[in-house]
């Protein structure tokens, strides 16, 4: 089985149906998503859940687009990036 999900944050509750459809006896292949933000805590439980992840589009790619069409400024960009390495305590002071 494959599990399919829109969006990877952390990974937590992607996580928790793995193992919900693993206790039912389910043999879970791995998991599709649309988008993941790649947060490093998410890579780390994916890698230590041994389930593999492939999305669609990432962060990093969807910033490189967004500058590259004009649709965010370079200091956006460079913001954005700052803000994804630690969303918790940029947060507050923006």
């Amino acid at each position: 089985m494959i599990l399919v999900e829109n969006i990877i944050v952390l990974g937590k509750s992607s996580l928790n149906a793995v193992i919900a459809l693993k206790e039912a006896g389910a043999r879970v292949l791995g998991m599709k998503a649309l988008f993941t933000y790649g947060f490093e805590i998410s890579n780390v439980a994916f890698k230590n859940a041994d389930i593999k992840l492939q999305t669609l589009c990432d962060y990093q790619h969807l910033l490189t687009v967004a500058l590259n069409q004009g649709k965010i400024s370079k200091k956006q960009a460079e913001n954005l990036q700052v803000w994804r390495k630690n969303p918790i305590e940029w947060s507050p002071s923006h």
